[in-house]
């Protein structure tokens, strides 16, 4: 599994003889769409998303209750796009807590009647602002499936940085729906079975997915469904392929 931390387009890297600036080692661009491995040179899968690709929005619930949005692209067939909207910061909650912590500090200057209270405070309320926008709070989660390639989760926090994480097809087992206990509640979660190296019908590893926006369960089994059709459409032609190269390998 490989993880690229970005927060605008590609990652910065040498540029080629063809004048283009190819991503550093390793890099996944969402924006060329390639994979490049560690030797420069392009993976290319077949398909394109430079086409004009079909937009569903749908508005389902949060575990919480909350009201999310569920994008969905088709890009191709094998290549498809969903992305979850988590609820915009309430500016009425920001301003009451940032309100709590001034009103208490202003108590204890009246207690102790020292002003490096009321720095602190500002202080303390601007750095926990700036960590909670910048690591906490998630205002977007993605997932693009391409089945010619791999996963890629992208979570876009408030403050416009963005988290990638990319797995390669031939590590994915299978996207499965599992149920956990939270907060006392029965709750559905989606989530990647990495296949084990070691083991052929074994699973190294379970990553979850939509871990800051908590779908509830009509909202994962659409997700869960399209992943489903291109893990299908995948394990198909990779049949087809070894039956062609069995084939090749006869005449020979």
């Amino acid at each position: 599994m490989t993880h690229a931390h970005a927060a605008g387009g590609g990652a910065a890297g040498r540029t080629g003889s063809d004048g283009v600036r190819a991503p550093r080692a390793g890099a996944y661009s969402t924006w060329r769409l390639e994979w490049w491995d560690g030797a420069q040179r392009p993976v290319r899968a077949q398909w394109c998303l430079g086409r004009l690709a079909s937009m569903e929005e749908e508005v389902y619930r949060a575990v919480s209750g909350a009201r999310i949005a569920l994008q969905r692209r088709q890009h191709s067939a094998s290549c498809r796009e969903f992305s979850v909207r988590c609820p915009r910061l309430q500016l009425r909650s920001l301003s009451a807590a940032t309100c709590s912590v001034w009103l208490a500090a202003y108590g204890l200057f009246v207690l102790s009647q020292n002003s490096m209270v009321l720095s602190a405070a500002i202080f303390i309320t601007l750095i926990g602002l700036i960590v909670y926008l910048h690591f906490v709070k998630i205002d977007q989660e993605s997932l693009l499936v391409i089945g010619s390639l791999g996963i890629q989760m992208t979570s876009s926090y408030a403050s416009g940085k963005e988290s990638t994480t990319f797995i390669e097809m031939s590590q994915v087992k299978d996207v499965v729906i599992n149920e956990a206990i939270y907060m006392q509640k029965v709750i559905y979660y989606l989530c990647i079975l990495l296949q084990d190296p070691l083991e052929p019908h074994g699973v190294s590893e379970v990553v979850p997915l939509f871990q800051s926006s908590k779908p509830r369960l009509d909202c994962l089994v659409e997700v869960y469904r399209s992943c489903q059709e291109i893990l299908e459409q995948r394990k198909i032609e990779t049949s087809l392929e070894l039956q062609n190269k069995k084939l090749k390998i006869e005449k020979s």
